[in-house]
C-alpha cells in the first residue's frame, strides 16, 4: 500500500483544520453577520486557492438567490451585495 494518500490526506488536513478553526472563530465573536460572512469567504477562497468566493442565500422557494458576499483574493476585494438578486434554476 502507497503512502502517499496518508501524506496527501494529512497535508489537507494541516490545511483545513486551522482554516476551520479561524472561521468558526470569526462567526462566534462576530456581533454582526456581515463580517463572519466575510472571513468566511476569505477562508475559503484562501483555503482552495480560488479566484473567487460567494455566499448566496435561496429564498424558501428556491427561485431568488441573493448574494450576500463576495470575495477575490487576487485583488485583496471583498464586496456585500445584498441587494442583487440572480434568478436560480429550479432542480
Amino acid at each position: 500500500m502507497s503512502k502517499k494518500p496518508l501524506r496527501e490526506d494529512f497535508k489537507l488536513c494541516t490545511q483545513t483544520l486551522p482554516a476551520l478553526n479561524r472561521m468558526a472563530q470569526a462567526v462566534a465573536g462576530a456581533t454582526k453577520l456581515q463580517p463572519a460572512l466575510e472571513a468566511i469567504v476569505e477562508e475559503t477562497a484562501n483555503l482552495f486557492k480560488a479566484h473567487s468566493t460567494a455566499i448566496s442565500l435561496l429564498n424558501s422557494s428556491r427561485t431568488t438567490s441573493t448574494v450576500m458576499v463576495c470575495t477575490n483574493p487576487r485583488v485583496g476585494a471583498i464586496t456585500a451585495l445584498s441587494a442583487a438578486h440572480f434568478p436560480s434554476l429550479k432542480t
